[in-house]
């Protein structure tokens, strides 16, 4: 009998994951600010380099 696919799927590590993800994501943010981007600007930025990583696209 097949194993429900919830016991082989590690929660905890792809909380972890999302964690680290936010964390760059965070970094990224406040790099482009620091840089002179506005807000809104730095936030755009940010979004395009999450929707790159998405698509298996580099940055």
């Amino acid at each position: 009998m097949a194993e429900p696919i919830e016991e082989k799927f590690d929660y905890v590590a792809v909380l972890n994951l999302a964690v680290k993800v936010a964390q760059f994501h965070r970094a990224l943010y406040e790099a482009y600010v620091e840089q002179g981007f506005t807000d809104e600007q730095a936030m755009f930025l940010v979004a395009q380099q999450a929707k790159a990583m998405r698509q298996g696209e580099p940055g």
